[in-house]
């Protein structure tokens, strides 16, 4: 097969849980087929990162896309049909490489990577459609209604009905739509039952993501790892420091907490300043700092599809205390491959208890690595898109 991914990111270096999904199905497909990528970037990509991705792709095409007035296209949003982040995602030349690459080389099908790039003009063109939809975005803004602040919730009460019909819209347009969990399949099955959709779930690759270390360190050190620009993820740091880690401190006064992840936001940045709270921004490598962590916290309450740093803190013997909600669309085994609370006191007690008793830390860690790395590989996500892909033709 000809296949053509078209990116909202170039996925290299791989890093956060998008990235290295893209990332790591294009590298599997890449071995059988001839891979094409069109990518778009915010910021300038280095040549040697482009070559990376060129050493198993047939081409790879970066499209540098301005920045955009967020203030014009949420106002045009507001009186249109079209969600705000399909119109941020709109882009000229991106359609272009697309058409001269379907042209050029006779393509199968051209895959999307997320609803937001399915704009009409994508959706128009004469060639087989696979949707790889890493979650649920209507769902994720029906969470800033109830989570979010005075104007993410505004944000979420005009948009997410926008996107749920273009959402739907879309995927009534694609051959096919891949969730990342039969949660999320469920759930769009059961509003639109006739909708061809198939799962391919995440993998994980416990010979790279791995910790040869046997005790947990000291002082006691709490990880966060991810995009620090992305509200979820933002809203869940200050909730935890706020609200969560003043509990623990309670009991354990000299825990600190590691937040890391590229772009921190201005809140994010002012966390660092508080005594006991380090921030990072982007590393060129999570392993290390994730390495060094007592316990991987994950307090979200905004999201949607799977949480790809679960699985990196799982498969590196890191014991995970998770919200119920981030676990969303995973088949862990409640309190014992993973921690799970449903208030912050409990989030707080079973972060407690972990770092106060080394055979409960001993017993969580090694099952989680267990659990995640017999449960889920790459080359097993690569070949489930592959027979997907193929019945398409």
């Amino acid at each position: 097969m000809k296949l053509l991914f078209y990116l909202y990111k170039y996925c290299y270096p791989p890093i956060g849980g998008t990235l290295v999904r893209a990332y790591k199905l294009i590298k599997e497909l890449s071995r059988s087929h001839e891979v094409y990528v069109v990518a778009q970037s915010h910021y300038d990509i280095d040549f040697k990162d482009i070559e990376k991705m060129k050493s198993f792709c047939k081409d790879v095409v970066v499209i540098r896309t301005s920045p955009r007035n967020s203030l014009t296209l949420f106002a045009k949003s507001l009186v249109s049909g079209t969600p705000y982040k399909v119109l941020f995602y709109q882009s000229q030349k991106a359609l272009e490489a697309i058409q001269k690459i379907i042209e050029r080389h006779q393509v199968d099908i051209l895959l999307l990577d997320y609803i937001f790039l399915a704009n009409k003009r994508i959706l128009d063109l004469n060639i087989k459609k696979c949707l790889l939809a890493p979650n649920l975005e209507y769902v994720l803004l029906k969470r800033y209604v109830r989570h979010g602040s005075i104007i993410r919730r505004l944000y979420g009460m005009t948009q997410w009905k926008k996107l749920f019909n273009y959402e739907f819209d879309g995927y009534r347009s694609f051959d096919i739509t891949i969730l990342v969990s039969k949660n999320d399949e469920e759930k769009i099955k059961k509003i639109e039952p006739s909708l061809k959709t198939g799962v391919v779930e995440m993998g994980i690759d416990g010979n790279y993501i791995r910790s040869n270390r046997k005790n947990m360190p000291s002082p006691p050190n709490l990880v966060f790892a991810g995009a620090m620009w992305y509200y979820p993820n933002v809203q869940a740091m200050i909730h935890m420091a706020d609200h969560i880690l003043p509990l623990i401190k309670e009991e354990v006064p000299d825990v600190h907490m590691t937040i890391v992840g590229e772009y921190p936001s201005k809140e994010i940045v002012a966390l660092g300043k508080r005594d006991g709270i380090t921030v990072t921004g982007r590393v060129p490598d999570v392993r290390p700092y994730i390495d060094k962590a007592t316990v991987y916290i994950v307090p979200l309450n905004i999201g949607s599809g799977v949480r790809y740093k679960i699985f990196e803190a799982l498969a590196m013997s890191i014991p995970v205390v998770s919200t119920a909600s981030a676990c969303e669309g995973h088949d862990f085994h409640r309190n014992e491959d993973i921690l799970i609370a449903d208030t912050d006191e409990e989030f707080a007690r079973h972060v407690i208890n972990l770092i106060k008793d080394q055979a409960l830390w001993n017993t969580i860690s090694q099952k989680g690595r267990d659990f995640v790395t017999k449960r889920y590989s790459w080359q097993t996500a690569g070949k489930n898109l592959e027979r997907a892909l193929q019945d398409m033709l």
